[in-house]
């Protein structure tokens, strides 16, 4: 069992909920339990807060935020939090993943609402500005929404998001239960992340445990621990094969920089050539774009047509490109103007190839056009080639803008240009092919996607190797990625020995994330995310990553609860212990301390009786109504001080035992007296009297029973007696003095 609840629903039915294992169950008015989830991540630890009738469920796997009433449950997709508590009029959780510092309150009455808004009924969020690494647990108490992180303590006093205080009660003690803290009226207890009991008076906080302080340092815990990369030096930090970091992007993105611009080898639908007279020339300074699917041609020789736009996907034909041409090709961040009095264009990239008459020696340029000027703008990079115009030559010239800001010009096959600029945002692929033969034409390829080469690029980031030496179990695994198209495949892998970033001999296992990690748990280990893509549009991104493990023997949770006057604690008691296996119970009234030797997986009170699961199976008990221990007889006994006479070094006769009991018809108590701590004997006492509500034995010991120490024991181990002592008395004579040697 890993946590209970109880609450009472809209009809007034008593209601219990039990988390165990990977299931949630509901008991209403003592029914055969309801299996309400069967699916929650294994040993998951379940915490719930009740108003108006339901119950609002969450665990420390972030599976679920649940409404329920006990018999039927409604599942909601936020917030998925690890603790929840319900205020005057409204739910909170905390826990969140990405934002584990941050409480997200409900809509005031509308207790699954959490959209943000501006009205005081609105929900909203708060972040806890504490020591601390995280929010561990929350908790009504005093009036106030009281909060926990793991090295401080405090209160949320809040109407709505406009009125509210947050209050640092204690900068250095917190908690590291979300299972610990209850208010029994007036006061709140908890443990401490110091393994000590502190109780906070509303006012004052205040350590309990100091009475019992060896005990308490020798209760486990568990406690969560993680390990973040988020920044390029973090990622930095470990092996970055065919990927890049970028924070405008995403801060690990496929490297597109040994990307050819093309692979298909497929010319599409809508080539043209210019090979017959036209009224239409094409000339030096025309310029070509292509863009939306759409070709753009830009006449600058013809006064008719002079600086206007053509748009259409059969360029006009014409005499043919003759040596000295220029021509361009844009992609722009903006649709080019297609009227005359809109002919200027700026906030784009073009390549523009030129090749002076007379040479077959050219240039081919990248150029940024941040102006409105028609020529010209800023020229990224440019690069001499050799443009043979008079033989039967296919030129096929293709330029990829990649979104990482890479533009790739590629020229019969070879990459020729390259450059980086994130001024604008990523253009049109686009490709072109020049035919020098006598024929000059020139064919377009409707190119609204370029292939990569051999069909897929692979890049893989491989984490530095981090080192946590006091792992004992795994948690979960967060990413934060965006594929945008292409495919990531996470895996980790551990070692209980120290190795290198890039080593072979160690395998990798694939993880999922918002999942357990699925790995040994060796105390060096490593994360690693291969990137595919297989389109020059996709742009798969990681931008952190989060490994949660757990340090401590303990398998579990302390548990803590208030009943019958006294604060009871289940904790893991003993060197390497990792199952709850002690009740640390503090008794209000008296201010002293007892142990029970068995533990608890969650504690409830219902009807005034105390439930309890068990920490090895799916059952739930309850304590101190019945005189069996889970069908076994329970050894009960009160054993006394050792006592000595008025001189320690004379021996004493016992001569008789008194006792007073309370009657209990049926009932037999056992009475046993021990001489010099080793011969014990034993006598029965009934507790049947047919007159009187007291029962009086009065033994006479027979002579013999000498020693220096006596003591004496009363108890009683069937499985259907209780019994009560009022008092004793024993009653001895003291011997002479005797030598011993």
């Amino acid at each position: 069992m890993h946590g209970g609840y109880h609450f009472f629903d809209s009809t007034g039915n008593d209601v219990q909920v039990w988390g165990s294992s990977t299931s949630l169950y509901g008991i209403v008015a003592g029914a055969t339990p309801t299996q309400l989830i069967s699916s929650a991540t294994l040993n998951s630890t379940w915490d719930c807060a009740d108003t108006q009738g339901s119950a609002y469920c969450v665990n420390s796997n972030r599976n679920a935020f649940v409404k329920t009433n006990g018999a039927t449950m409604s599942w909601y997709a936020t917030p998925l939090g690890t603790m929840v508590e319900a205020t005057p009029d409204r739910i909170v959780v905390a826990g969140v993943a990405g934002t584990l510092n941050t409480l997200y309150i409900s809509q005031s009455n509308t207790f699954t609402n959490f959209t943000t808004g501006v009205n005081n009924t609105d929900a909203f969020t708060e972040v806890i500005a504490s020591p601390g690494s995280k929010l561990y647990h929350i908790r009504w108490g005093c009036g106030k929404l009281l909060w926990w992180k793991d090295q401080s303590f405090g209160y949320f006093d809040f109407d709505n998001q406009y009125v509210a205080q947050v209050k640092t009660v204690s900068d250095s003690i917190g908690t590291f239960d979300n299972t610990s803290a209850i208010d029994p009226g007036g006061r709140v207890w908890f443990r401490g992340q110091d393994g000590h009991v502190w109780m906070y008076d509303c006012s004052f906080l205040t350590k309990q445990s100091i009475d019992i302080t060896p005990n308490i340092q020798a209760s486990g815990n568990r406690v969560l621990n993680s390990w973040q990369q988020t920044t390029d030096s973090d990622f930095g930090n470990g092996d970055l094969n065919t990927v890049s970091t970028a924070p405008a992007i995403g801060n690990v993105y496929l490297d597109y920089s040994s990307t050819t611009a093309r692979q298909s080898t497929t010319w599409s639908t809508g080539t043209t050539g210019w090979t017959g007279a036209s009224n239409f020339l094409f000339q030096n300074g025309d310029s070509i774009a292509y863009l939306g699917n759409t070709y753009h041609w830009l006449h600058r020789g013809n006064t008719s047509i002079n600086g206007r736009w053509q748009t259409s996907y059969t360029i006009p034909s014409g005499p043919g490109l003759s040596n000295g041409s220029l021509f361009r090709m844009y992609f722009m961040a903006n649709i080019p103007p297609v009227d005359a009095s809109q002919a200027d264009f700026s906030n784009g990239y073009c390549v523009q190839v030129y090749y002076p008459a007379g040479t077959t020696t050219g240039t081919i340029s990248l150029i940024r056009k941040d102006d409105t000027v028609r020529e010209g703008g800023t020229t990224l990079v440019s690069s001499t080639f050799t443009f043979s115009v008079n033989s039967d030559t296919d030129h096929p010239l293709w330029v990829s803008h990649f979104p990482n800001g890479l533009m790739v010009v590629n020229k019969d096959g070879v990459n020729v240009l390259s450059a980086t600029d994130i001024t604008y945002s990523t253009g049109t692929y686009f490709g072109f092919y020049a035919r020098t033969d006598t024929n000059r034409s020139v064919y377009f390829v409707n190119a609204a996607t370029i292939y990569i080469p051999a069909d897929a690029i692979t890049g893989v980031f491989r984490s530095a190797v981090k080192n946590a030496p006091n792992l004992t179990g795994w948690s979960t695994l967060t990413i934060n990625s965006a594929n945008n198209g292409g495919s990531q495949v996470f895996s980790m892998r551990s070692s209980t020995n120290i190795f290198t970033v890039n080593t072979t001999t160690i395998p990798w296992t694939s993880q999922t994330s918002g999942s357990l990690v699925t790995i040994s748990t060796g105390t060096y280990f490593q994360f690693q995310d291969t990137m595919t893509v297989t389109l020059s549009t996709q742009a798969p991104n990681l931008s952190d990553f989060t490994v949660n493990w757990f340090e401590g023997a303990a398998s579990d949770q302390s548990y803590m609860i208030y009943f019958d006057n006294a604060i009871w604690e289940s904790v893991a008691f003993g060197g390497g212990q990792s199952t709850n296996n002690y009740i640390f119970k503090y008794d209000l009234i008296n201010e002293g301390w007892t142990l029970y030797n068995f533990g608890a997986g969650g504690l409830l009170v219902q009807s005034n009786v105390l439930y309890f699961g068990d920490t090895s199976a799916g059952n739930v008990f309850n304590y101190g109504t019945v005189t069996a221990d889970n069908g076994s007889a329970i050894n009960a006994y009160f054993k006394s001080k050792d006592f000595v006479g008025p001189d320690p070094f004379l021996q004493n006769q016992l001569t008789q035992v008194d006792t007073f009991a309370k009657k209990n018809a049926g009932s037999t108590l056992t009475a046993t007296y021990t001489v010099d701590t080793s011969t014990a004997t034993s006598y029965s006492v009934s507790l049947t009297n047919a007159t009187q509500n007291i029962v009086q034995s009065r033994k006479l010991l027979p002579s013999g029973k000498n020693g220096y120490v006596f003591n004496i024991q009363y108890g009683d181990n069937s499985t259907s007696s209780a019994w009560e002592l009022f008092g004793y008395r024993i009653g001895f004579i003291q011997q002479a003095y005797r030598p011993s040697q």
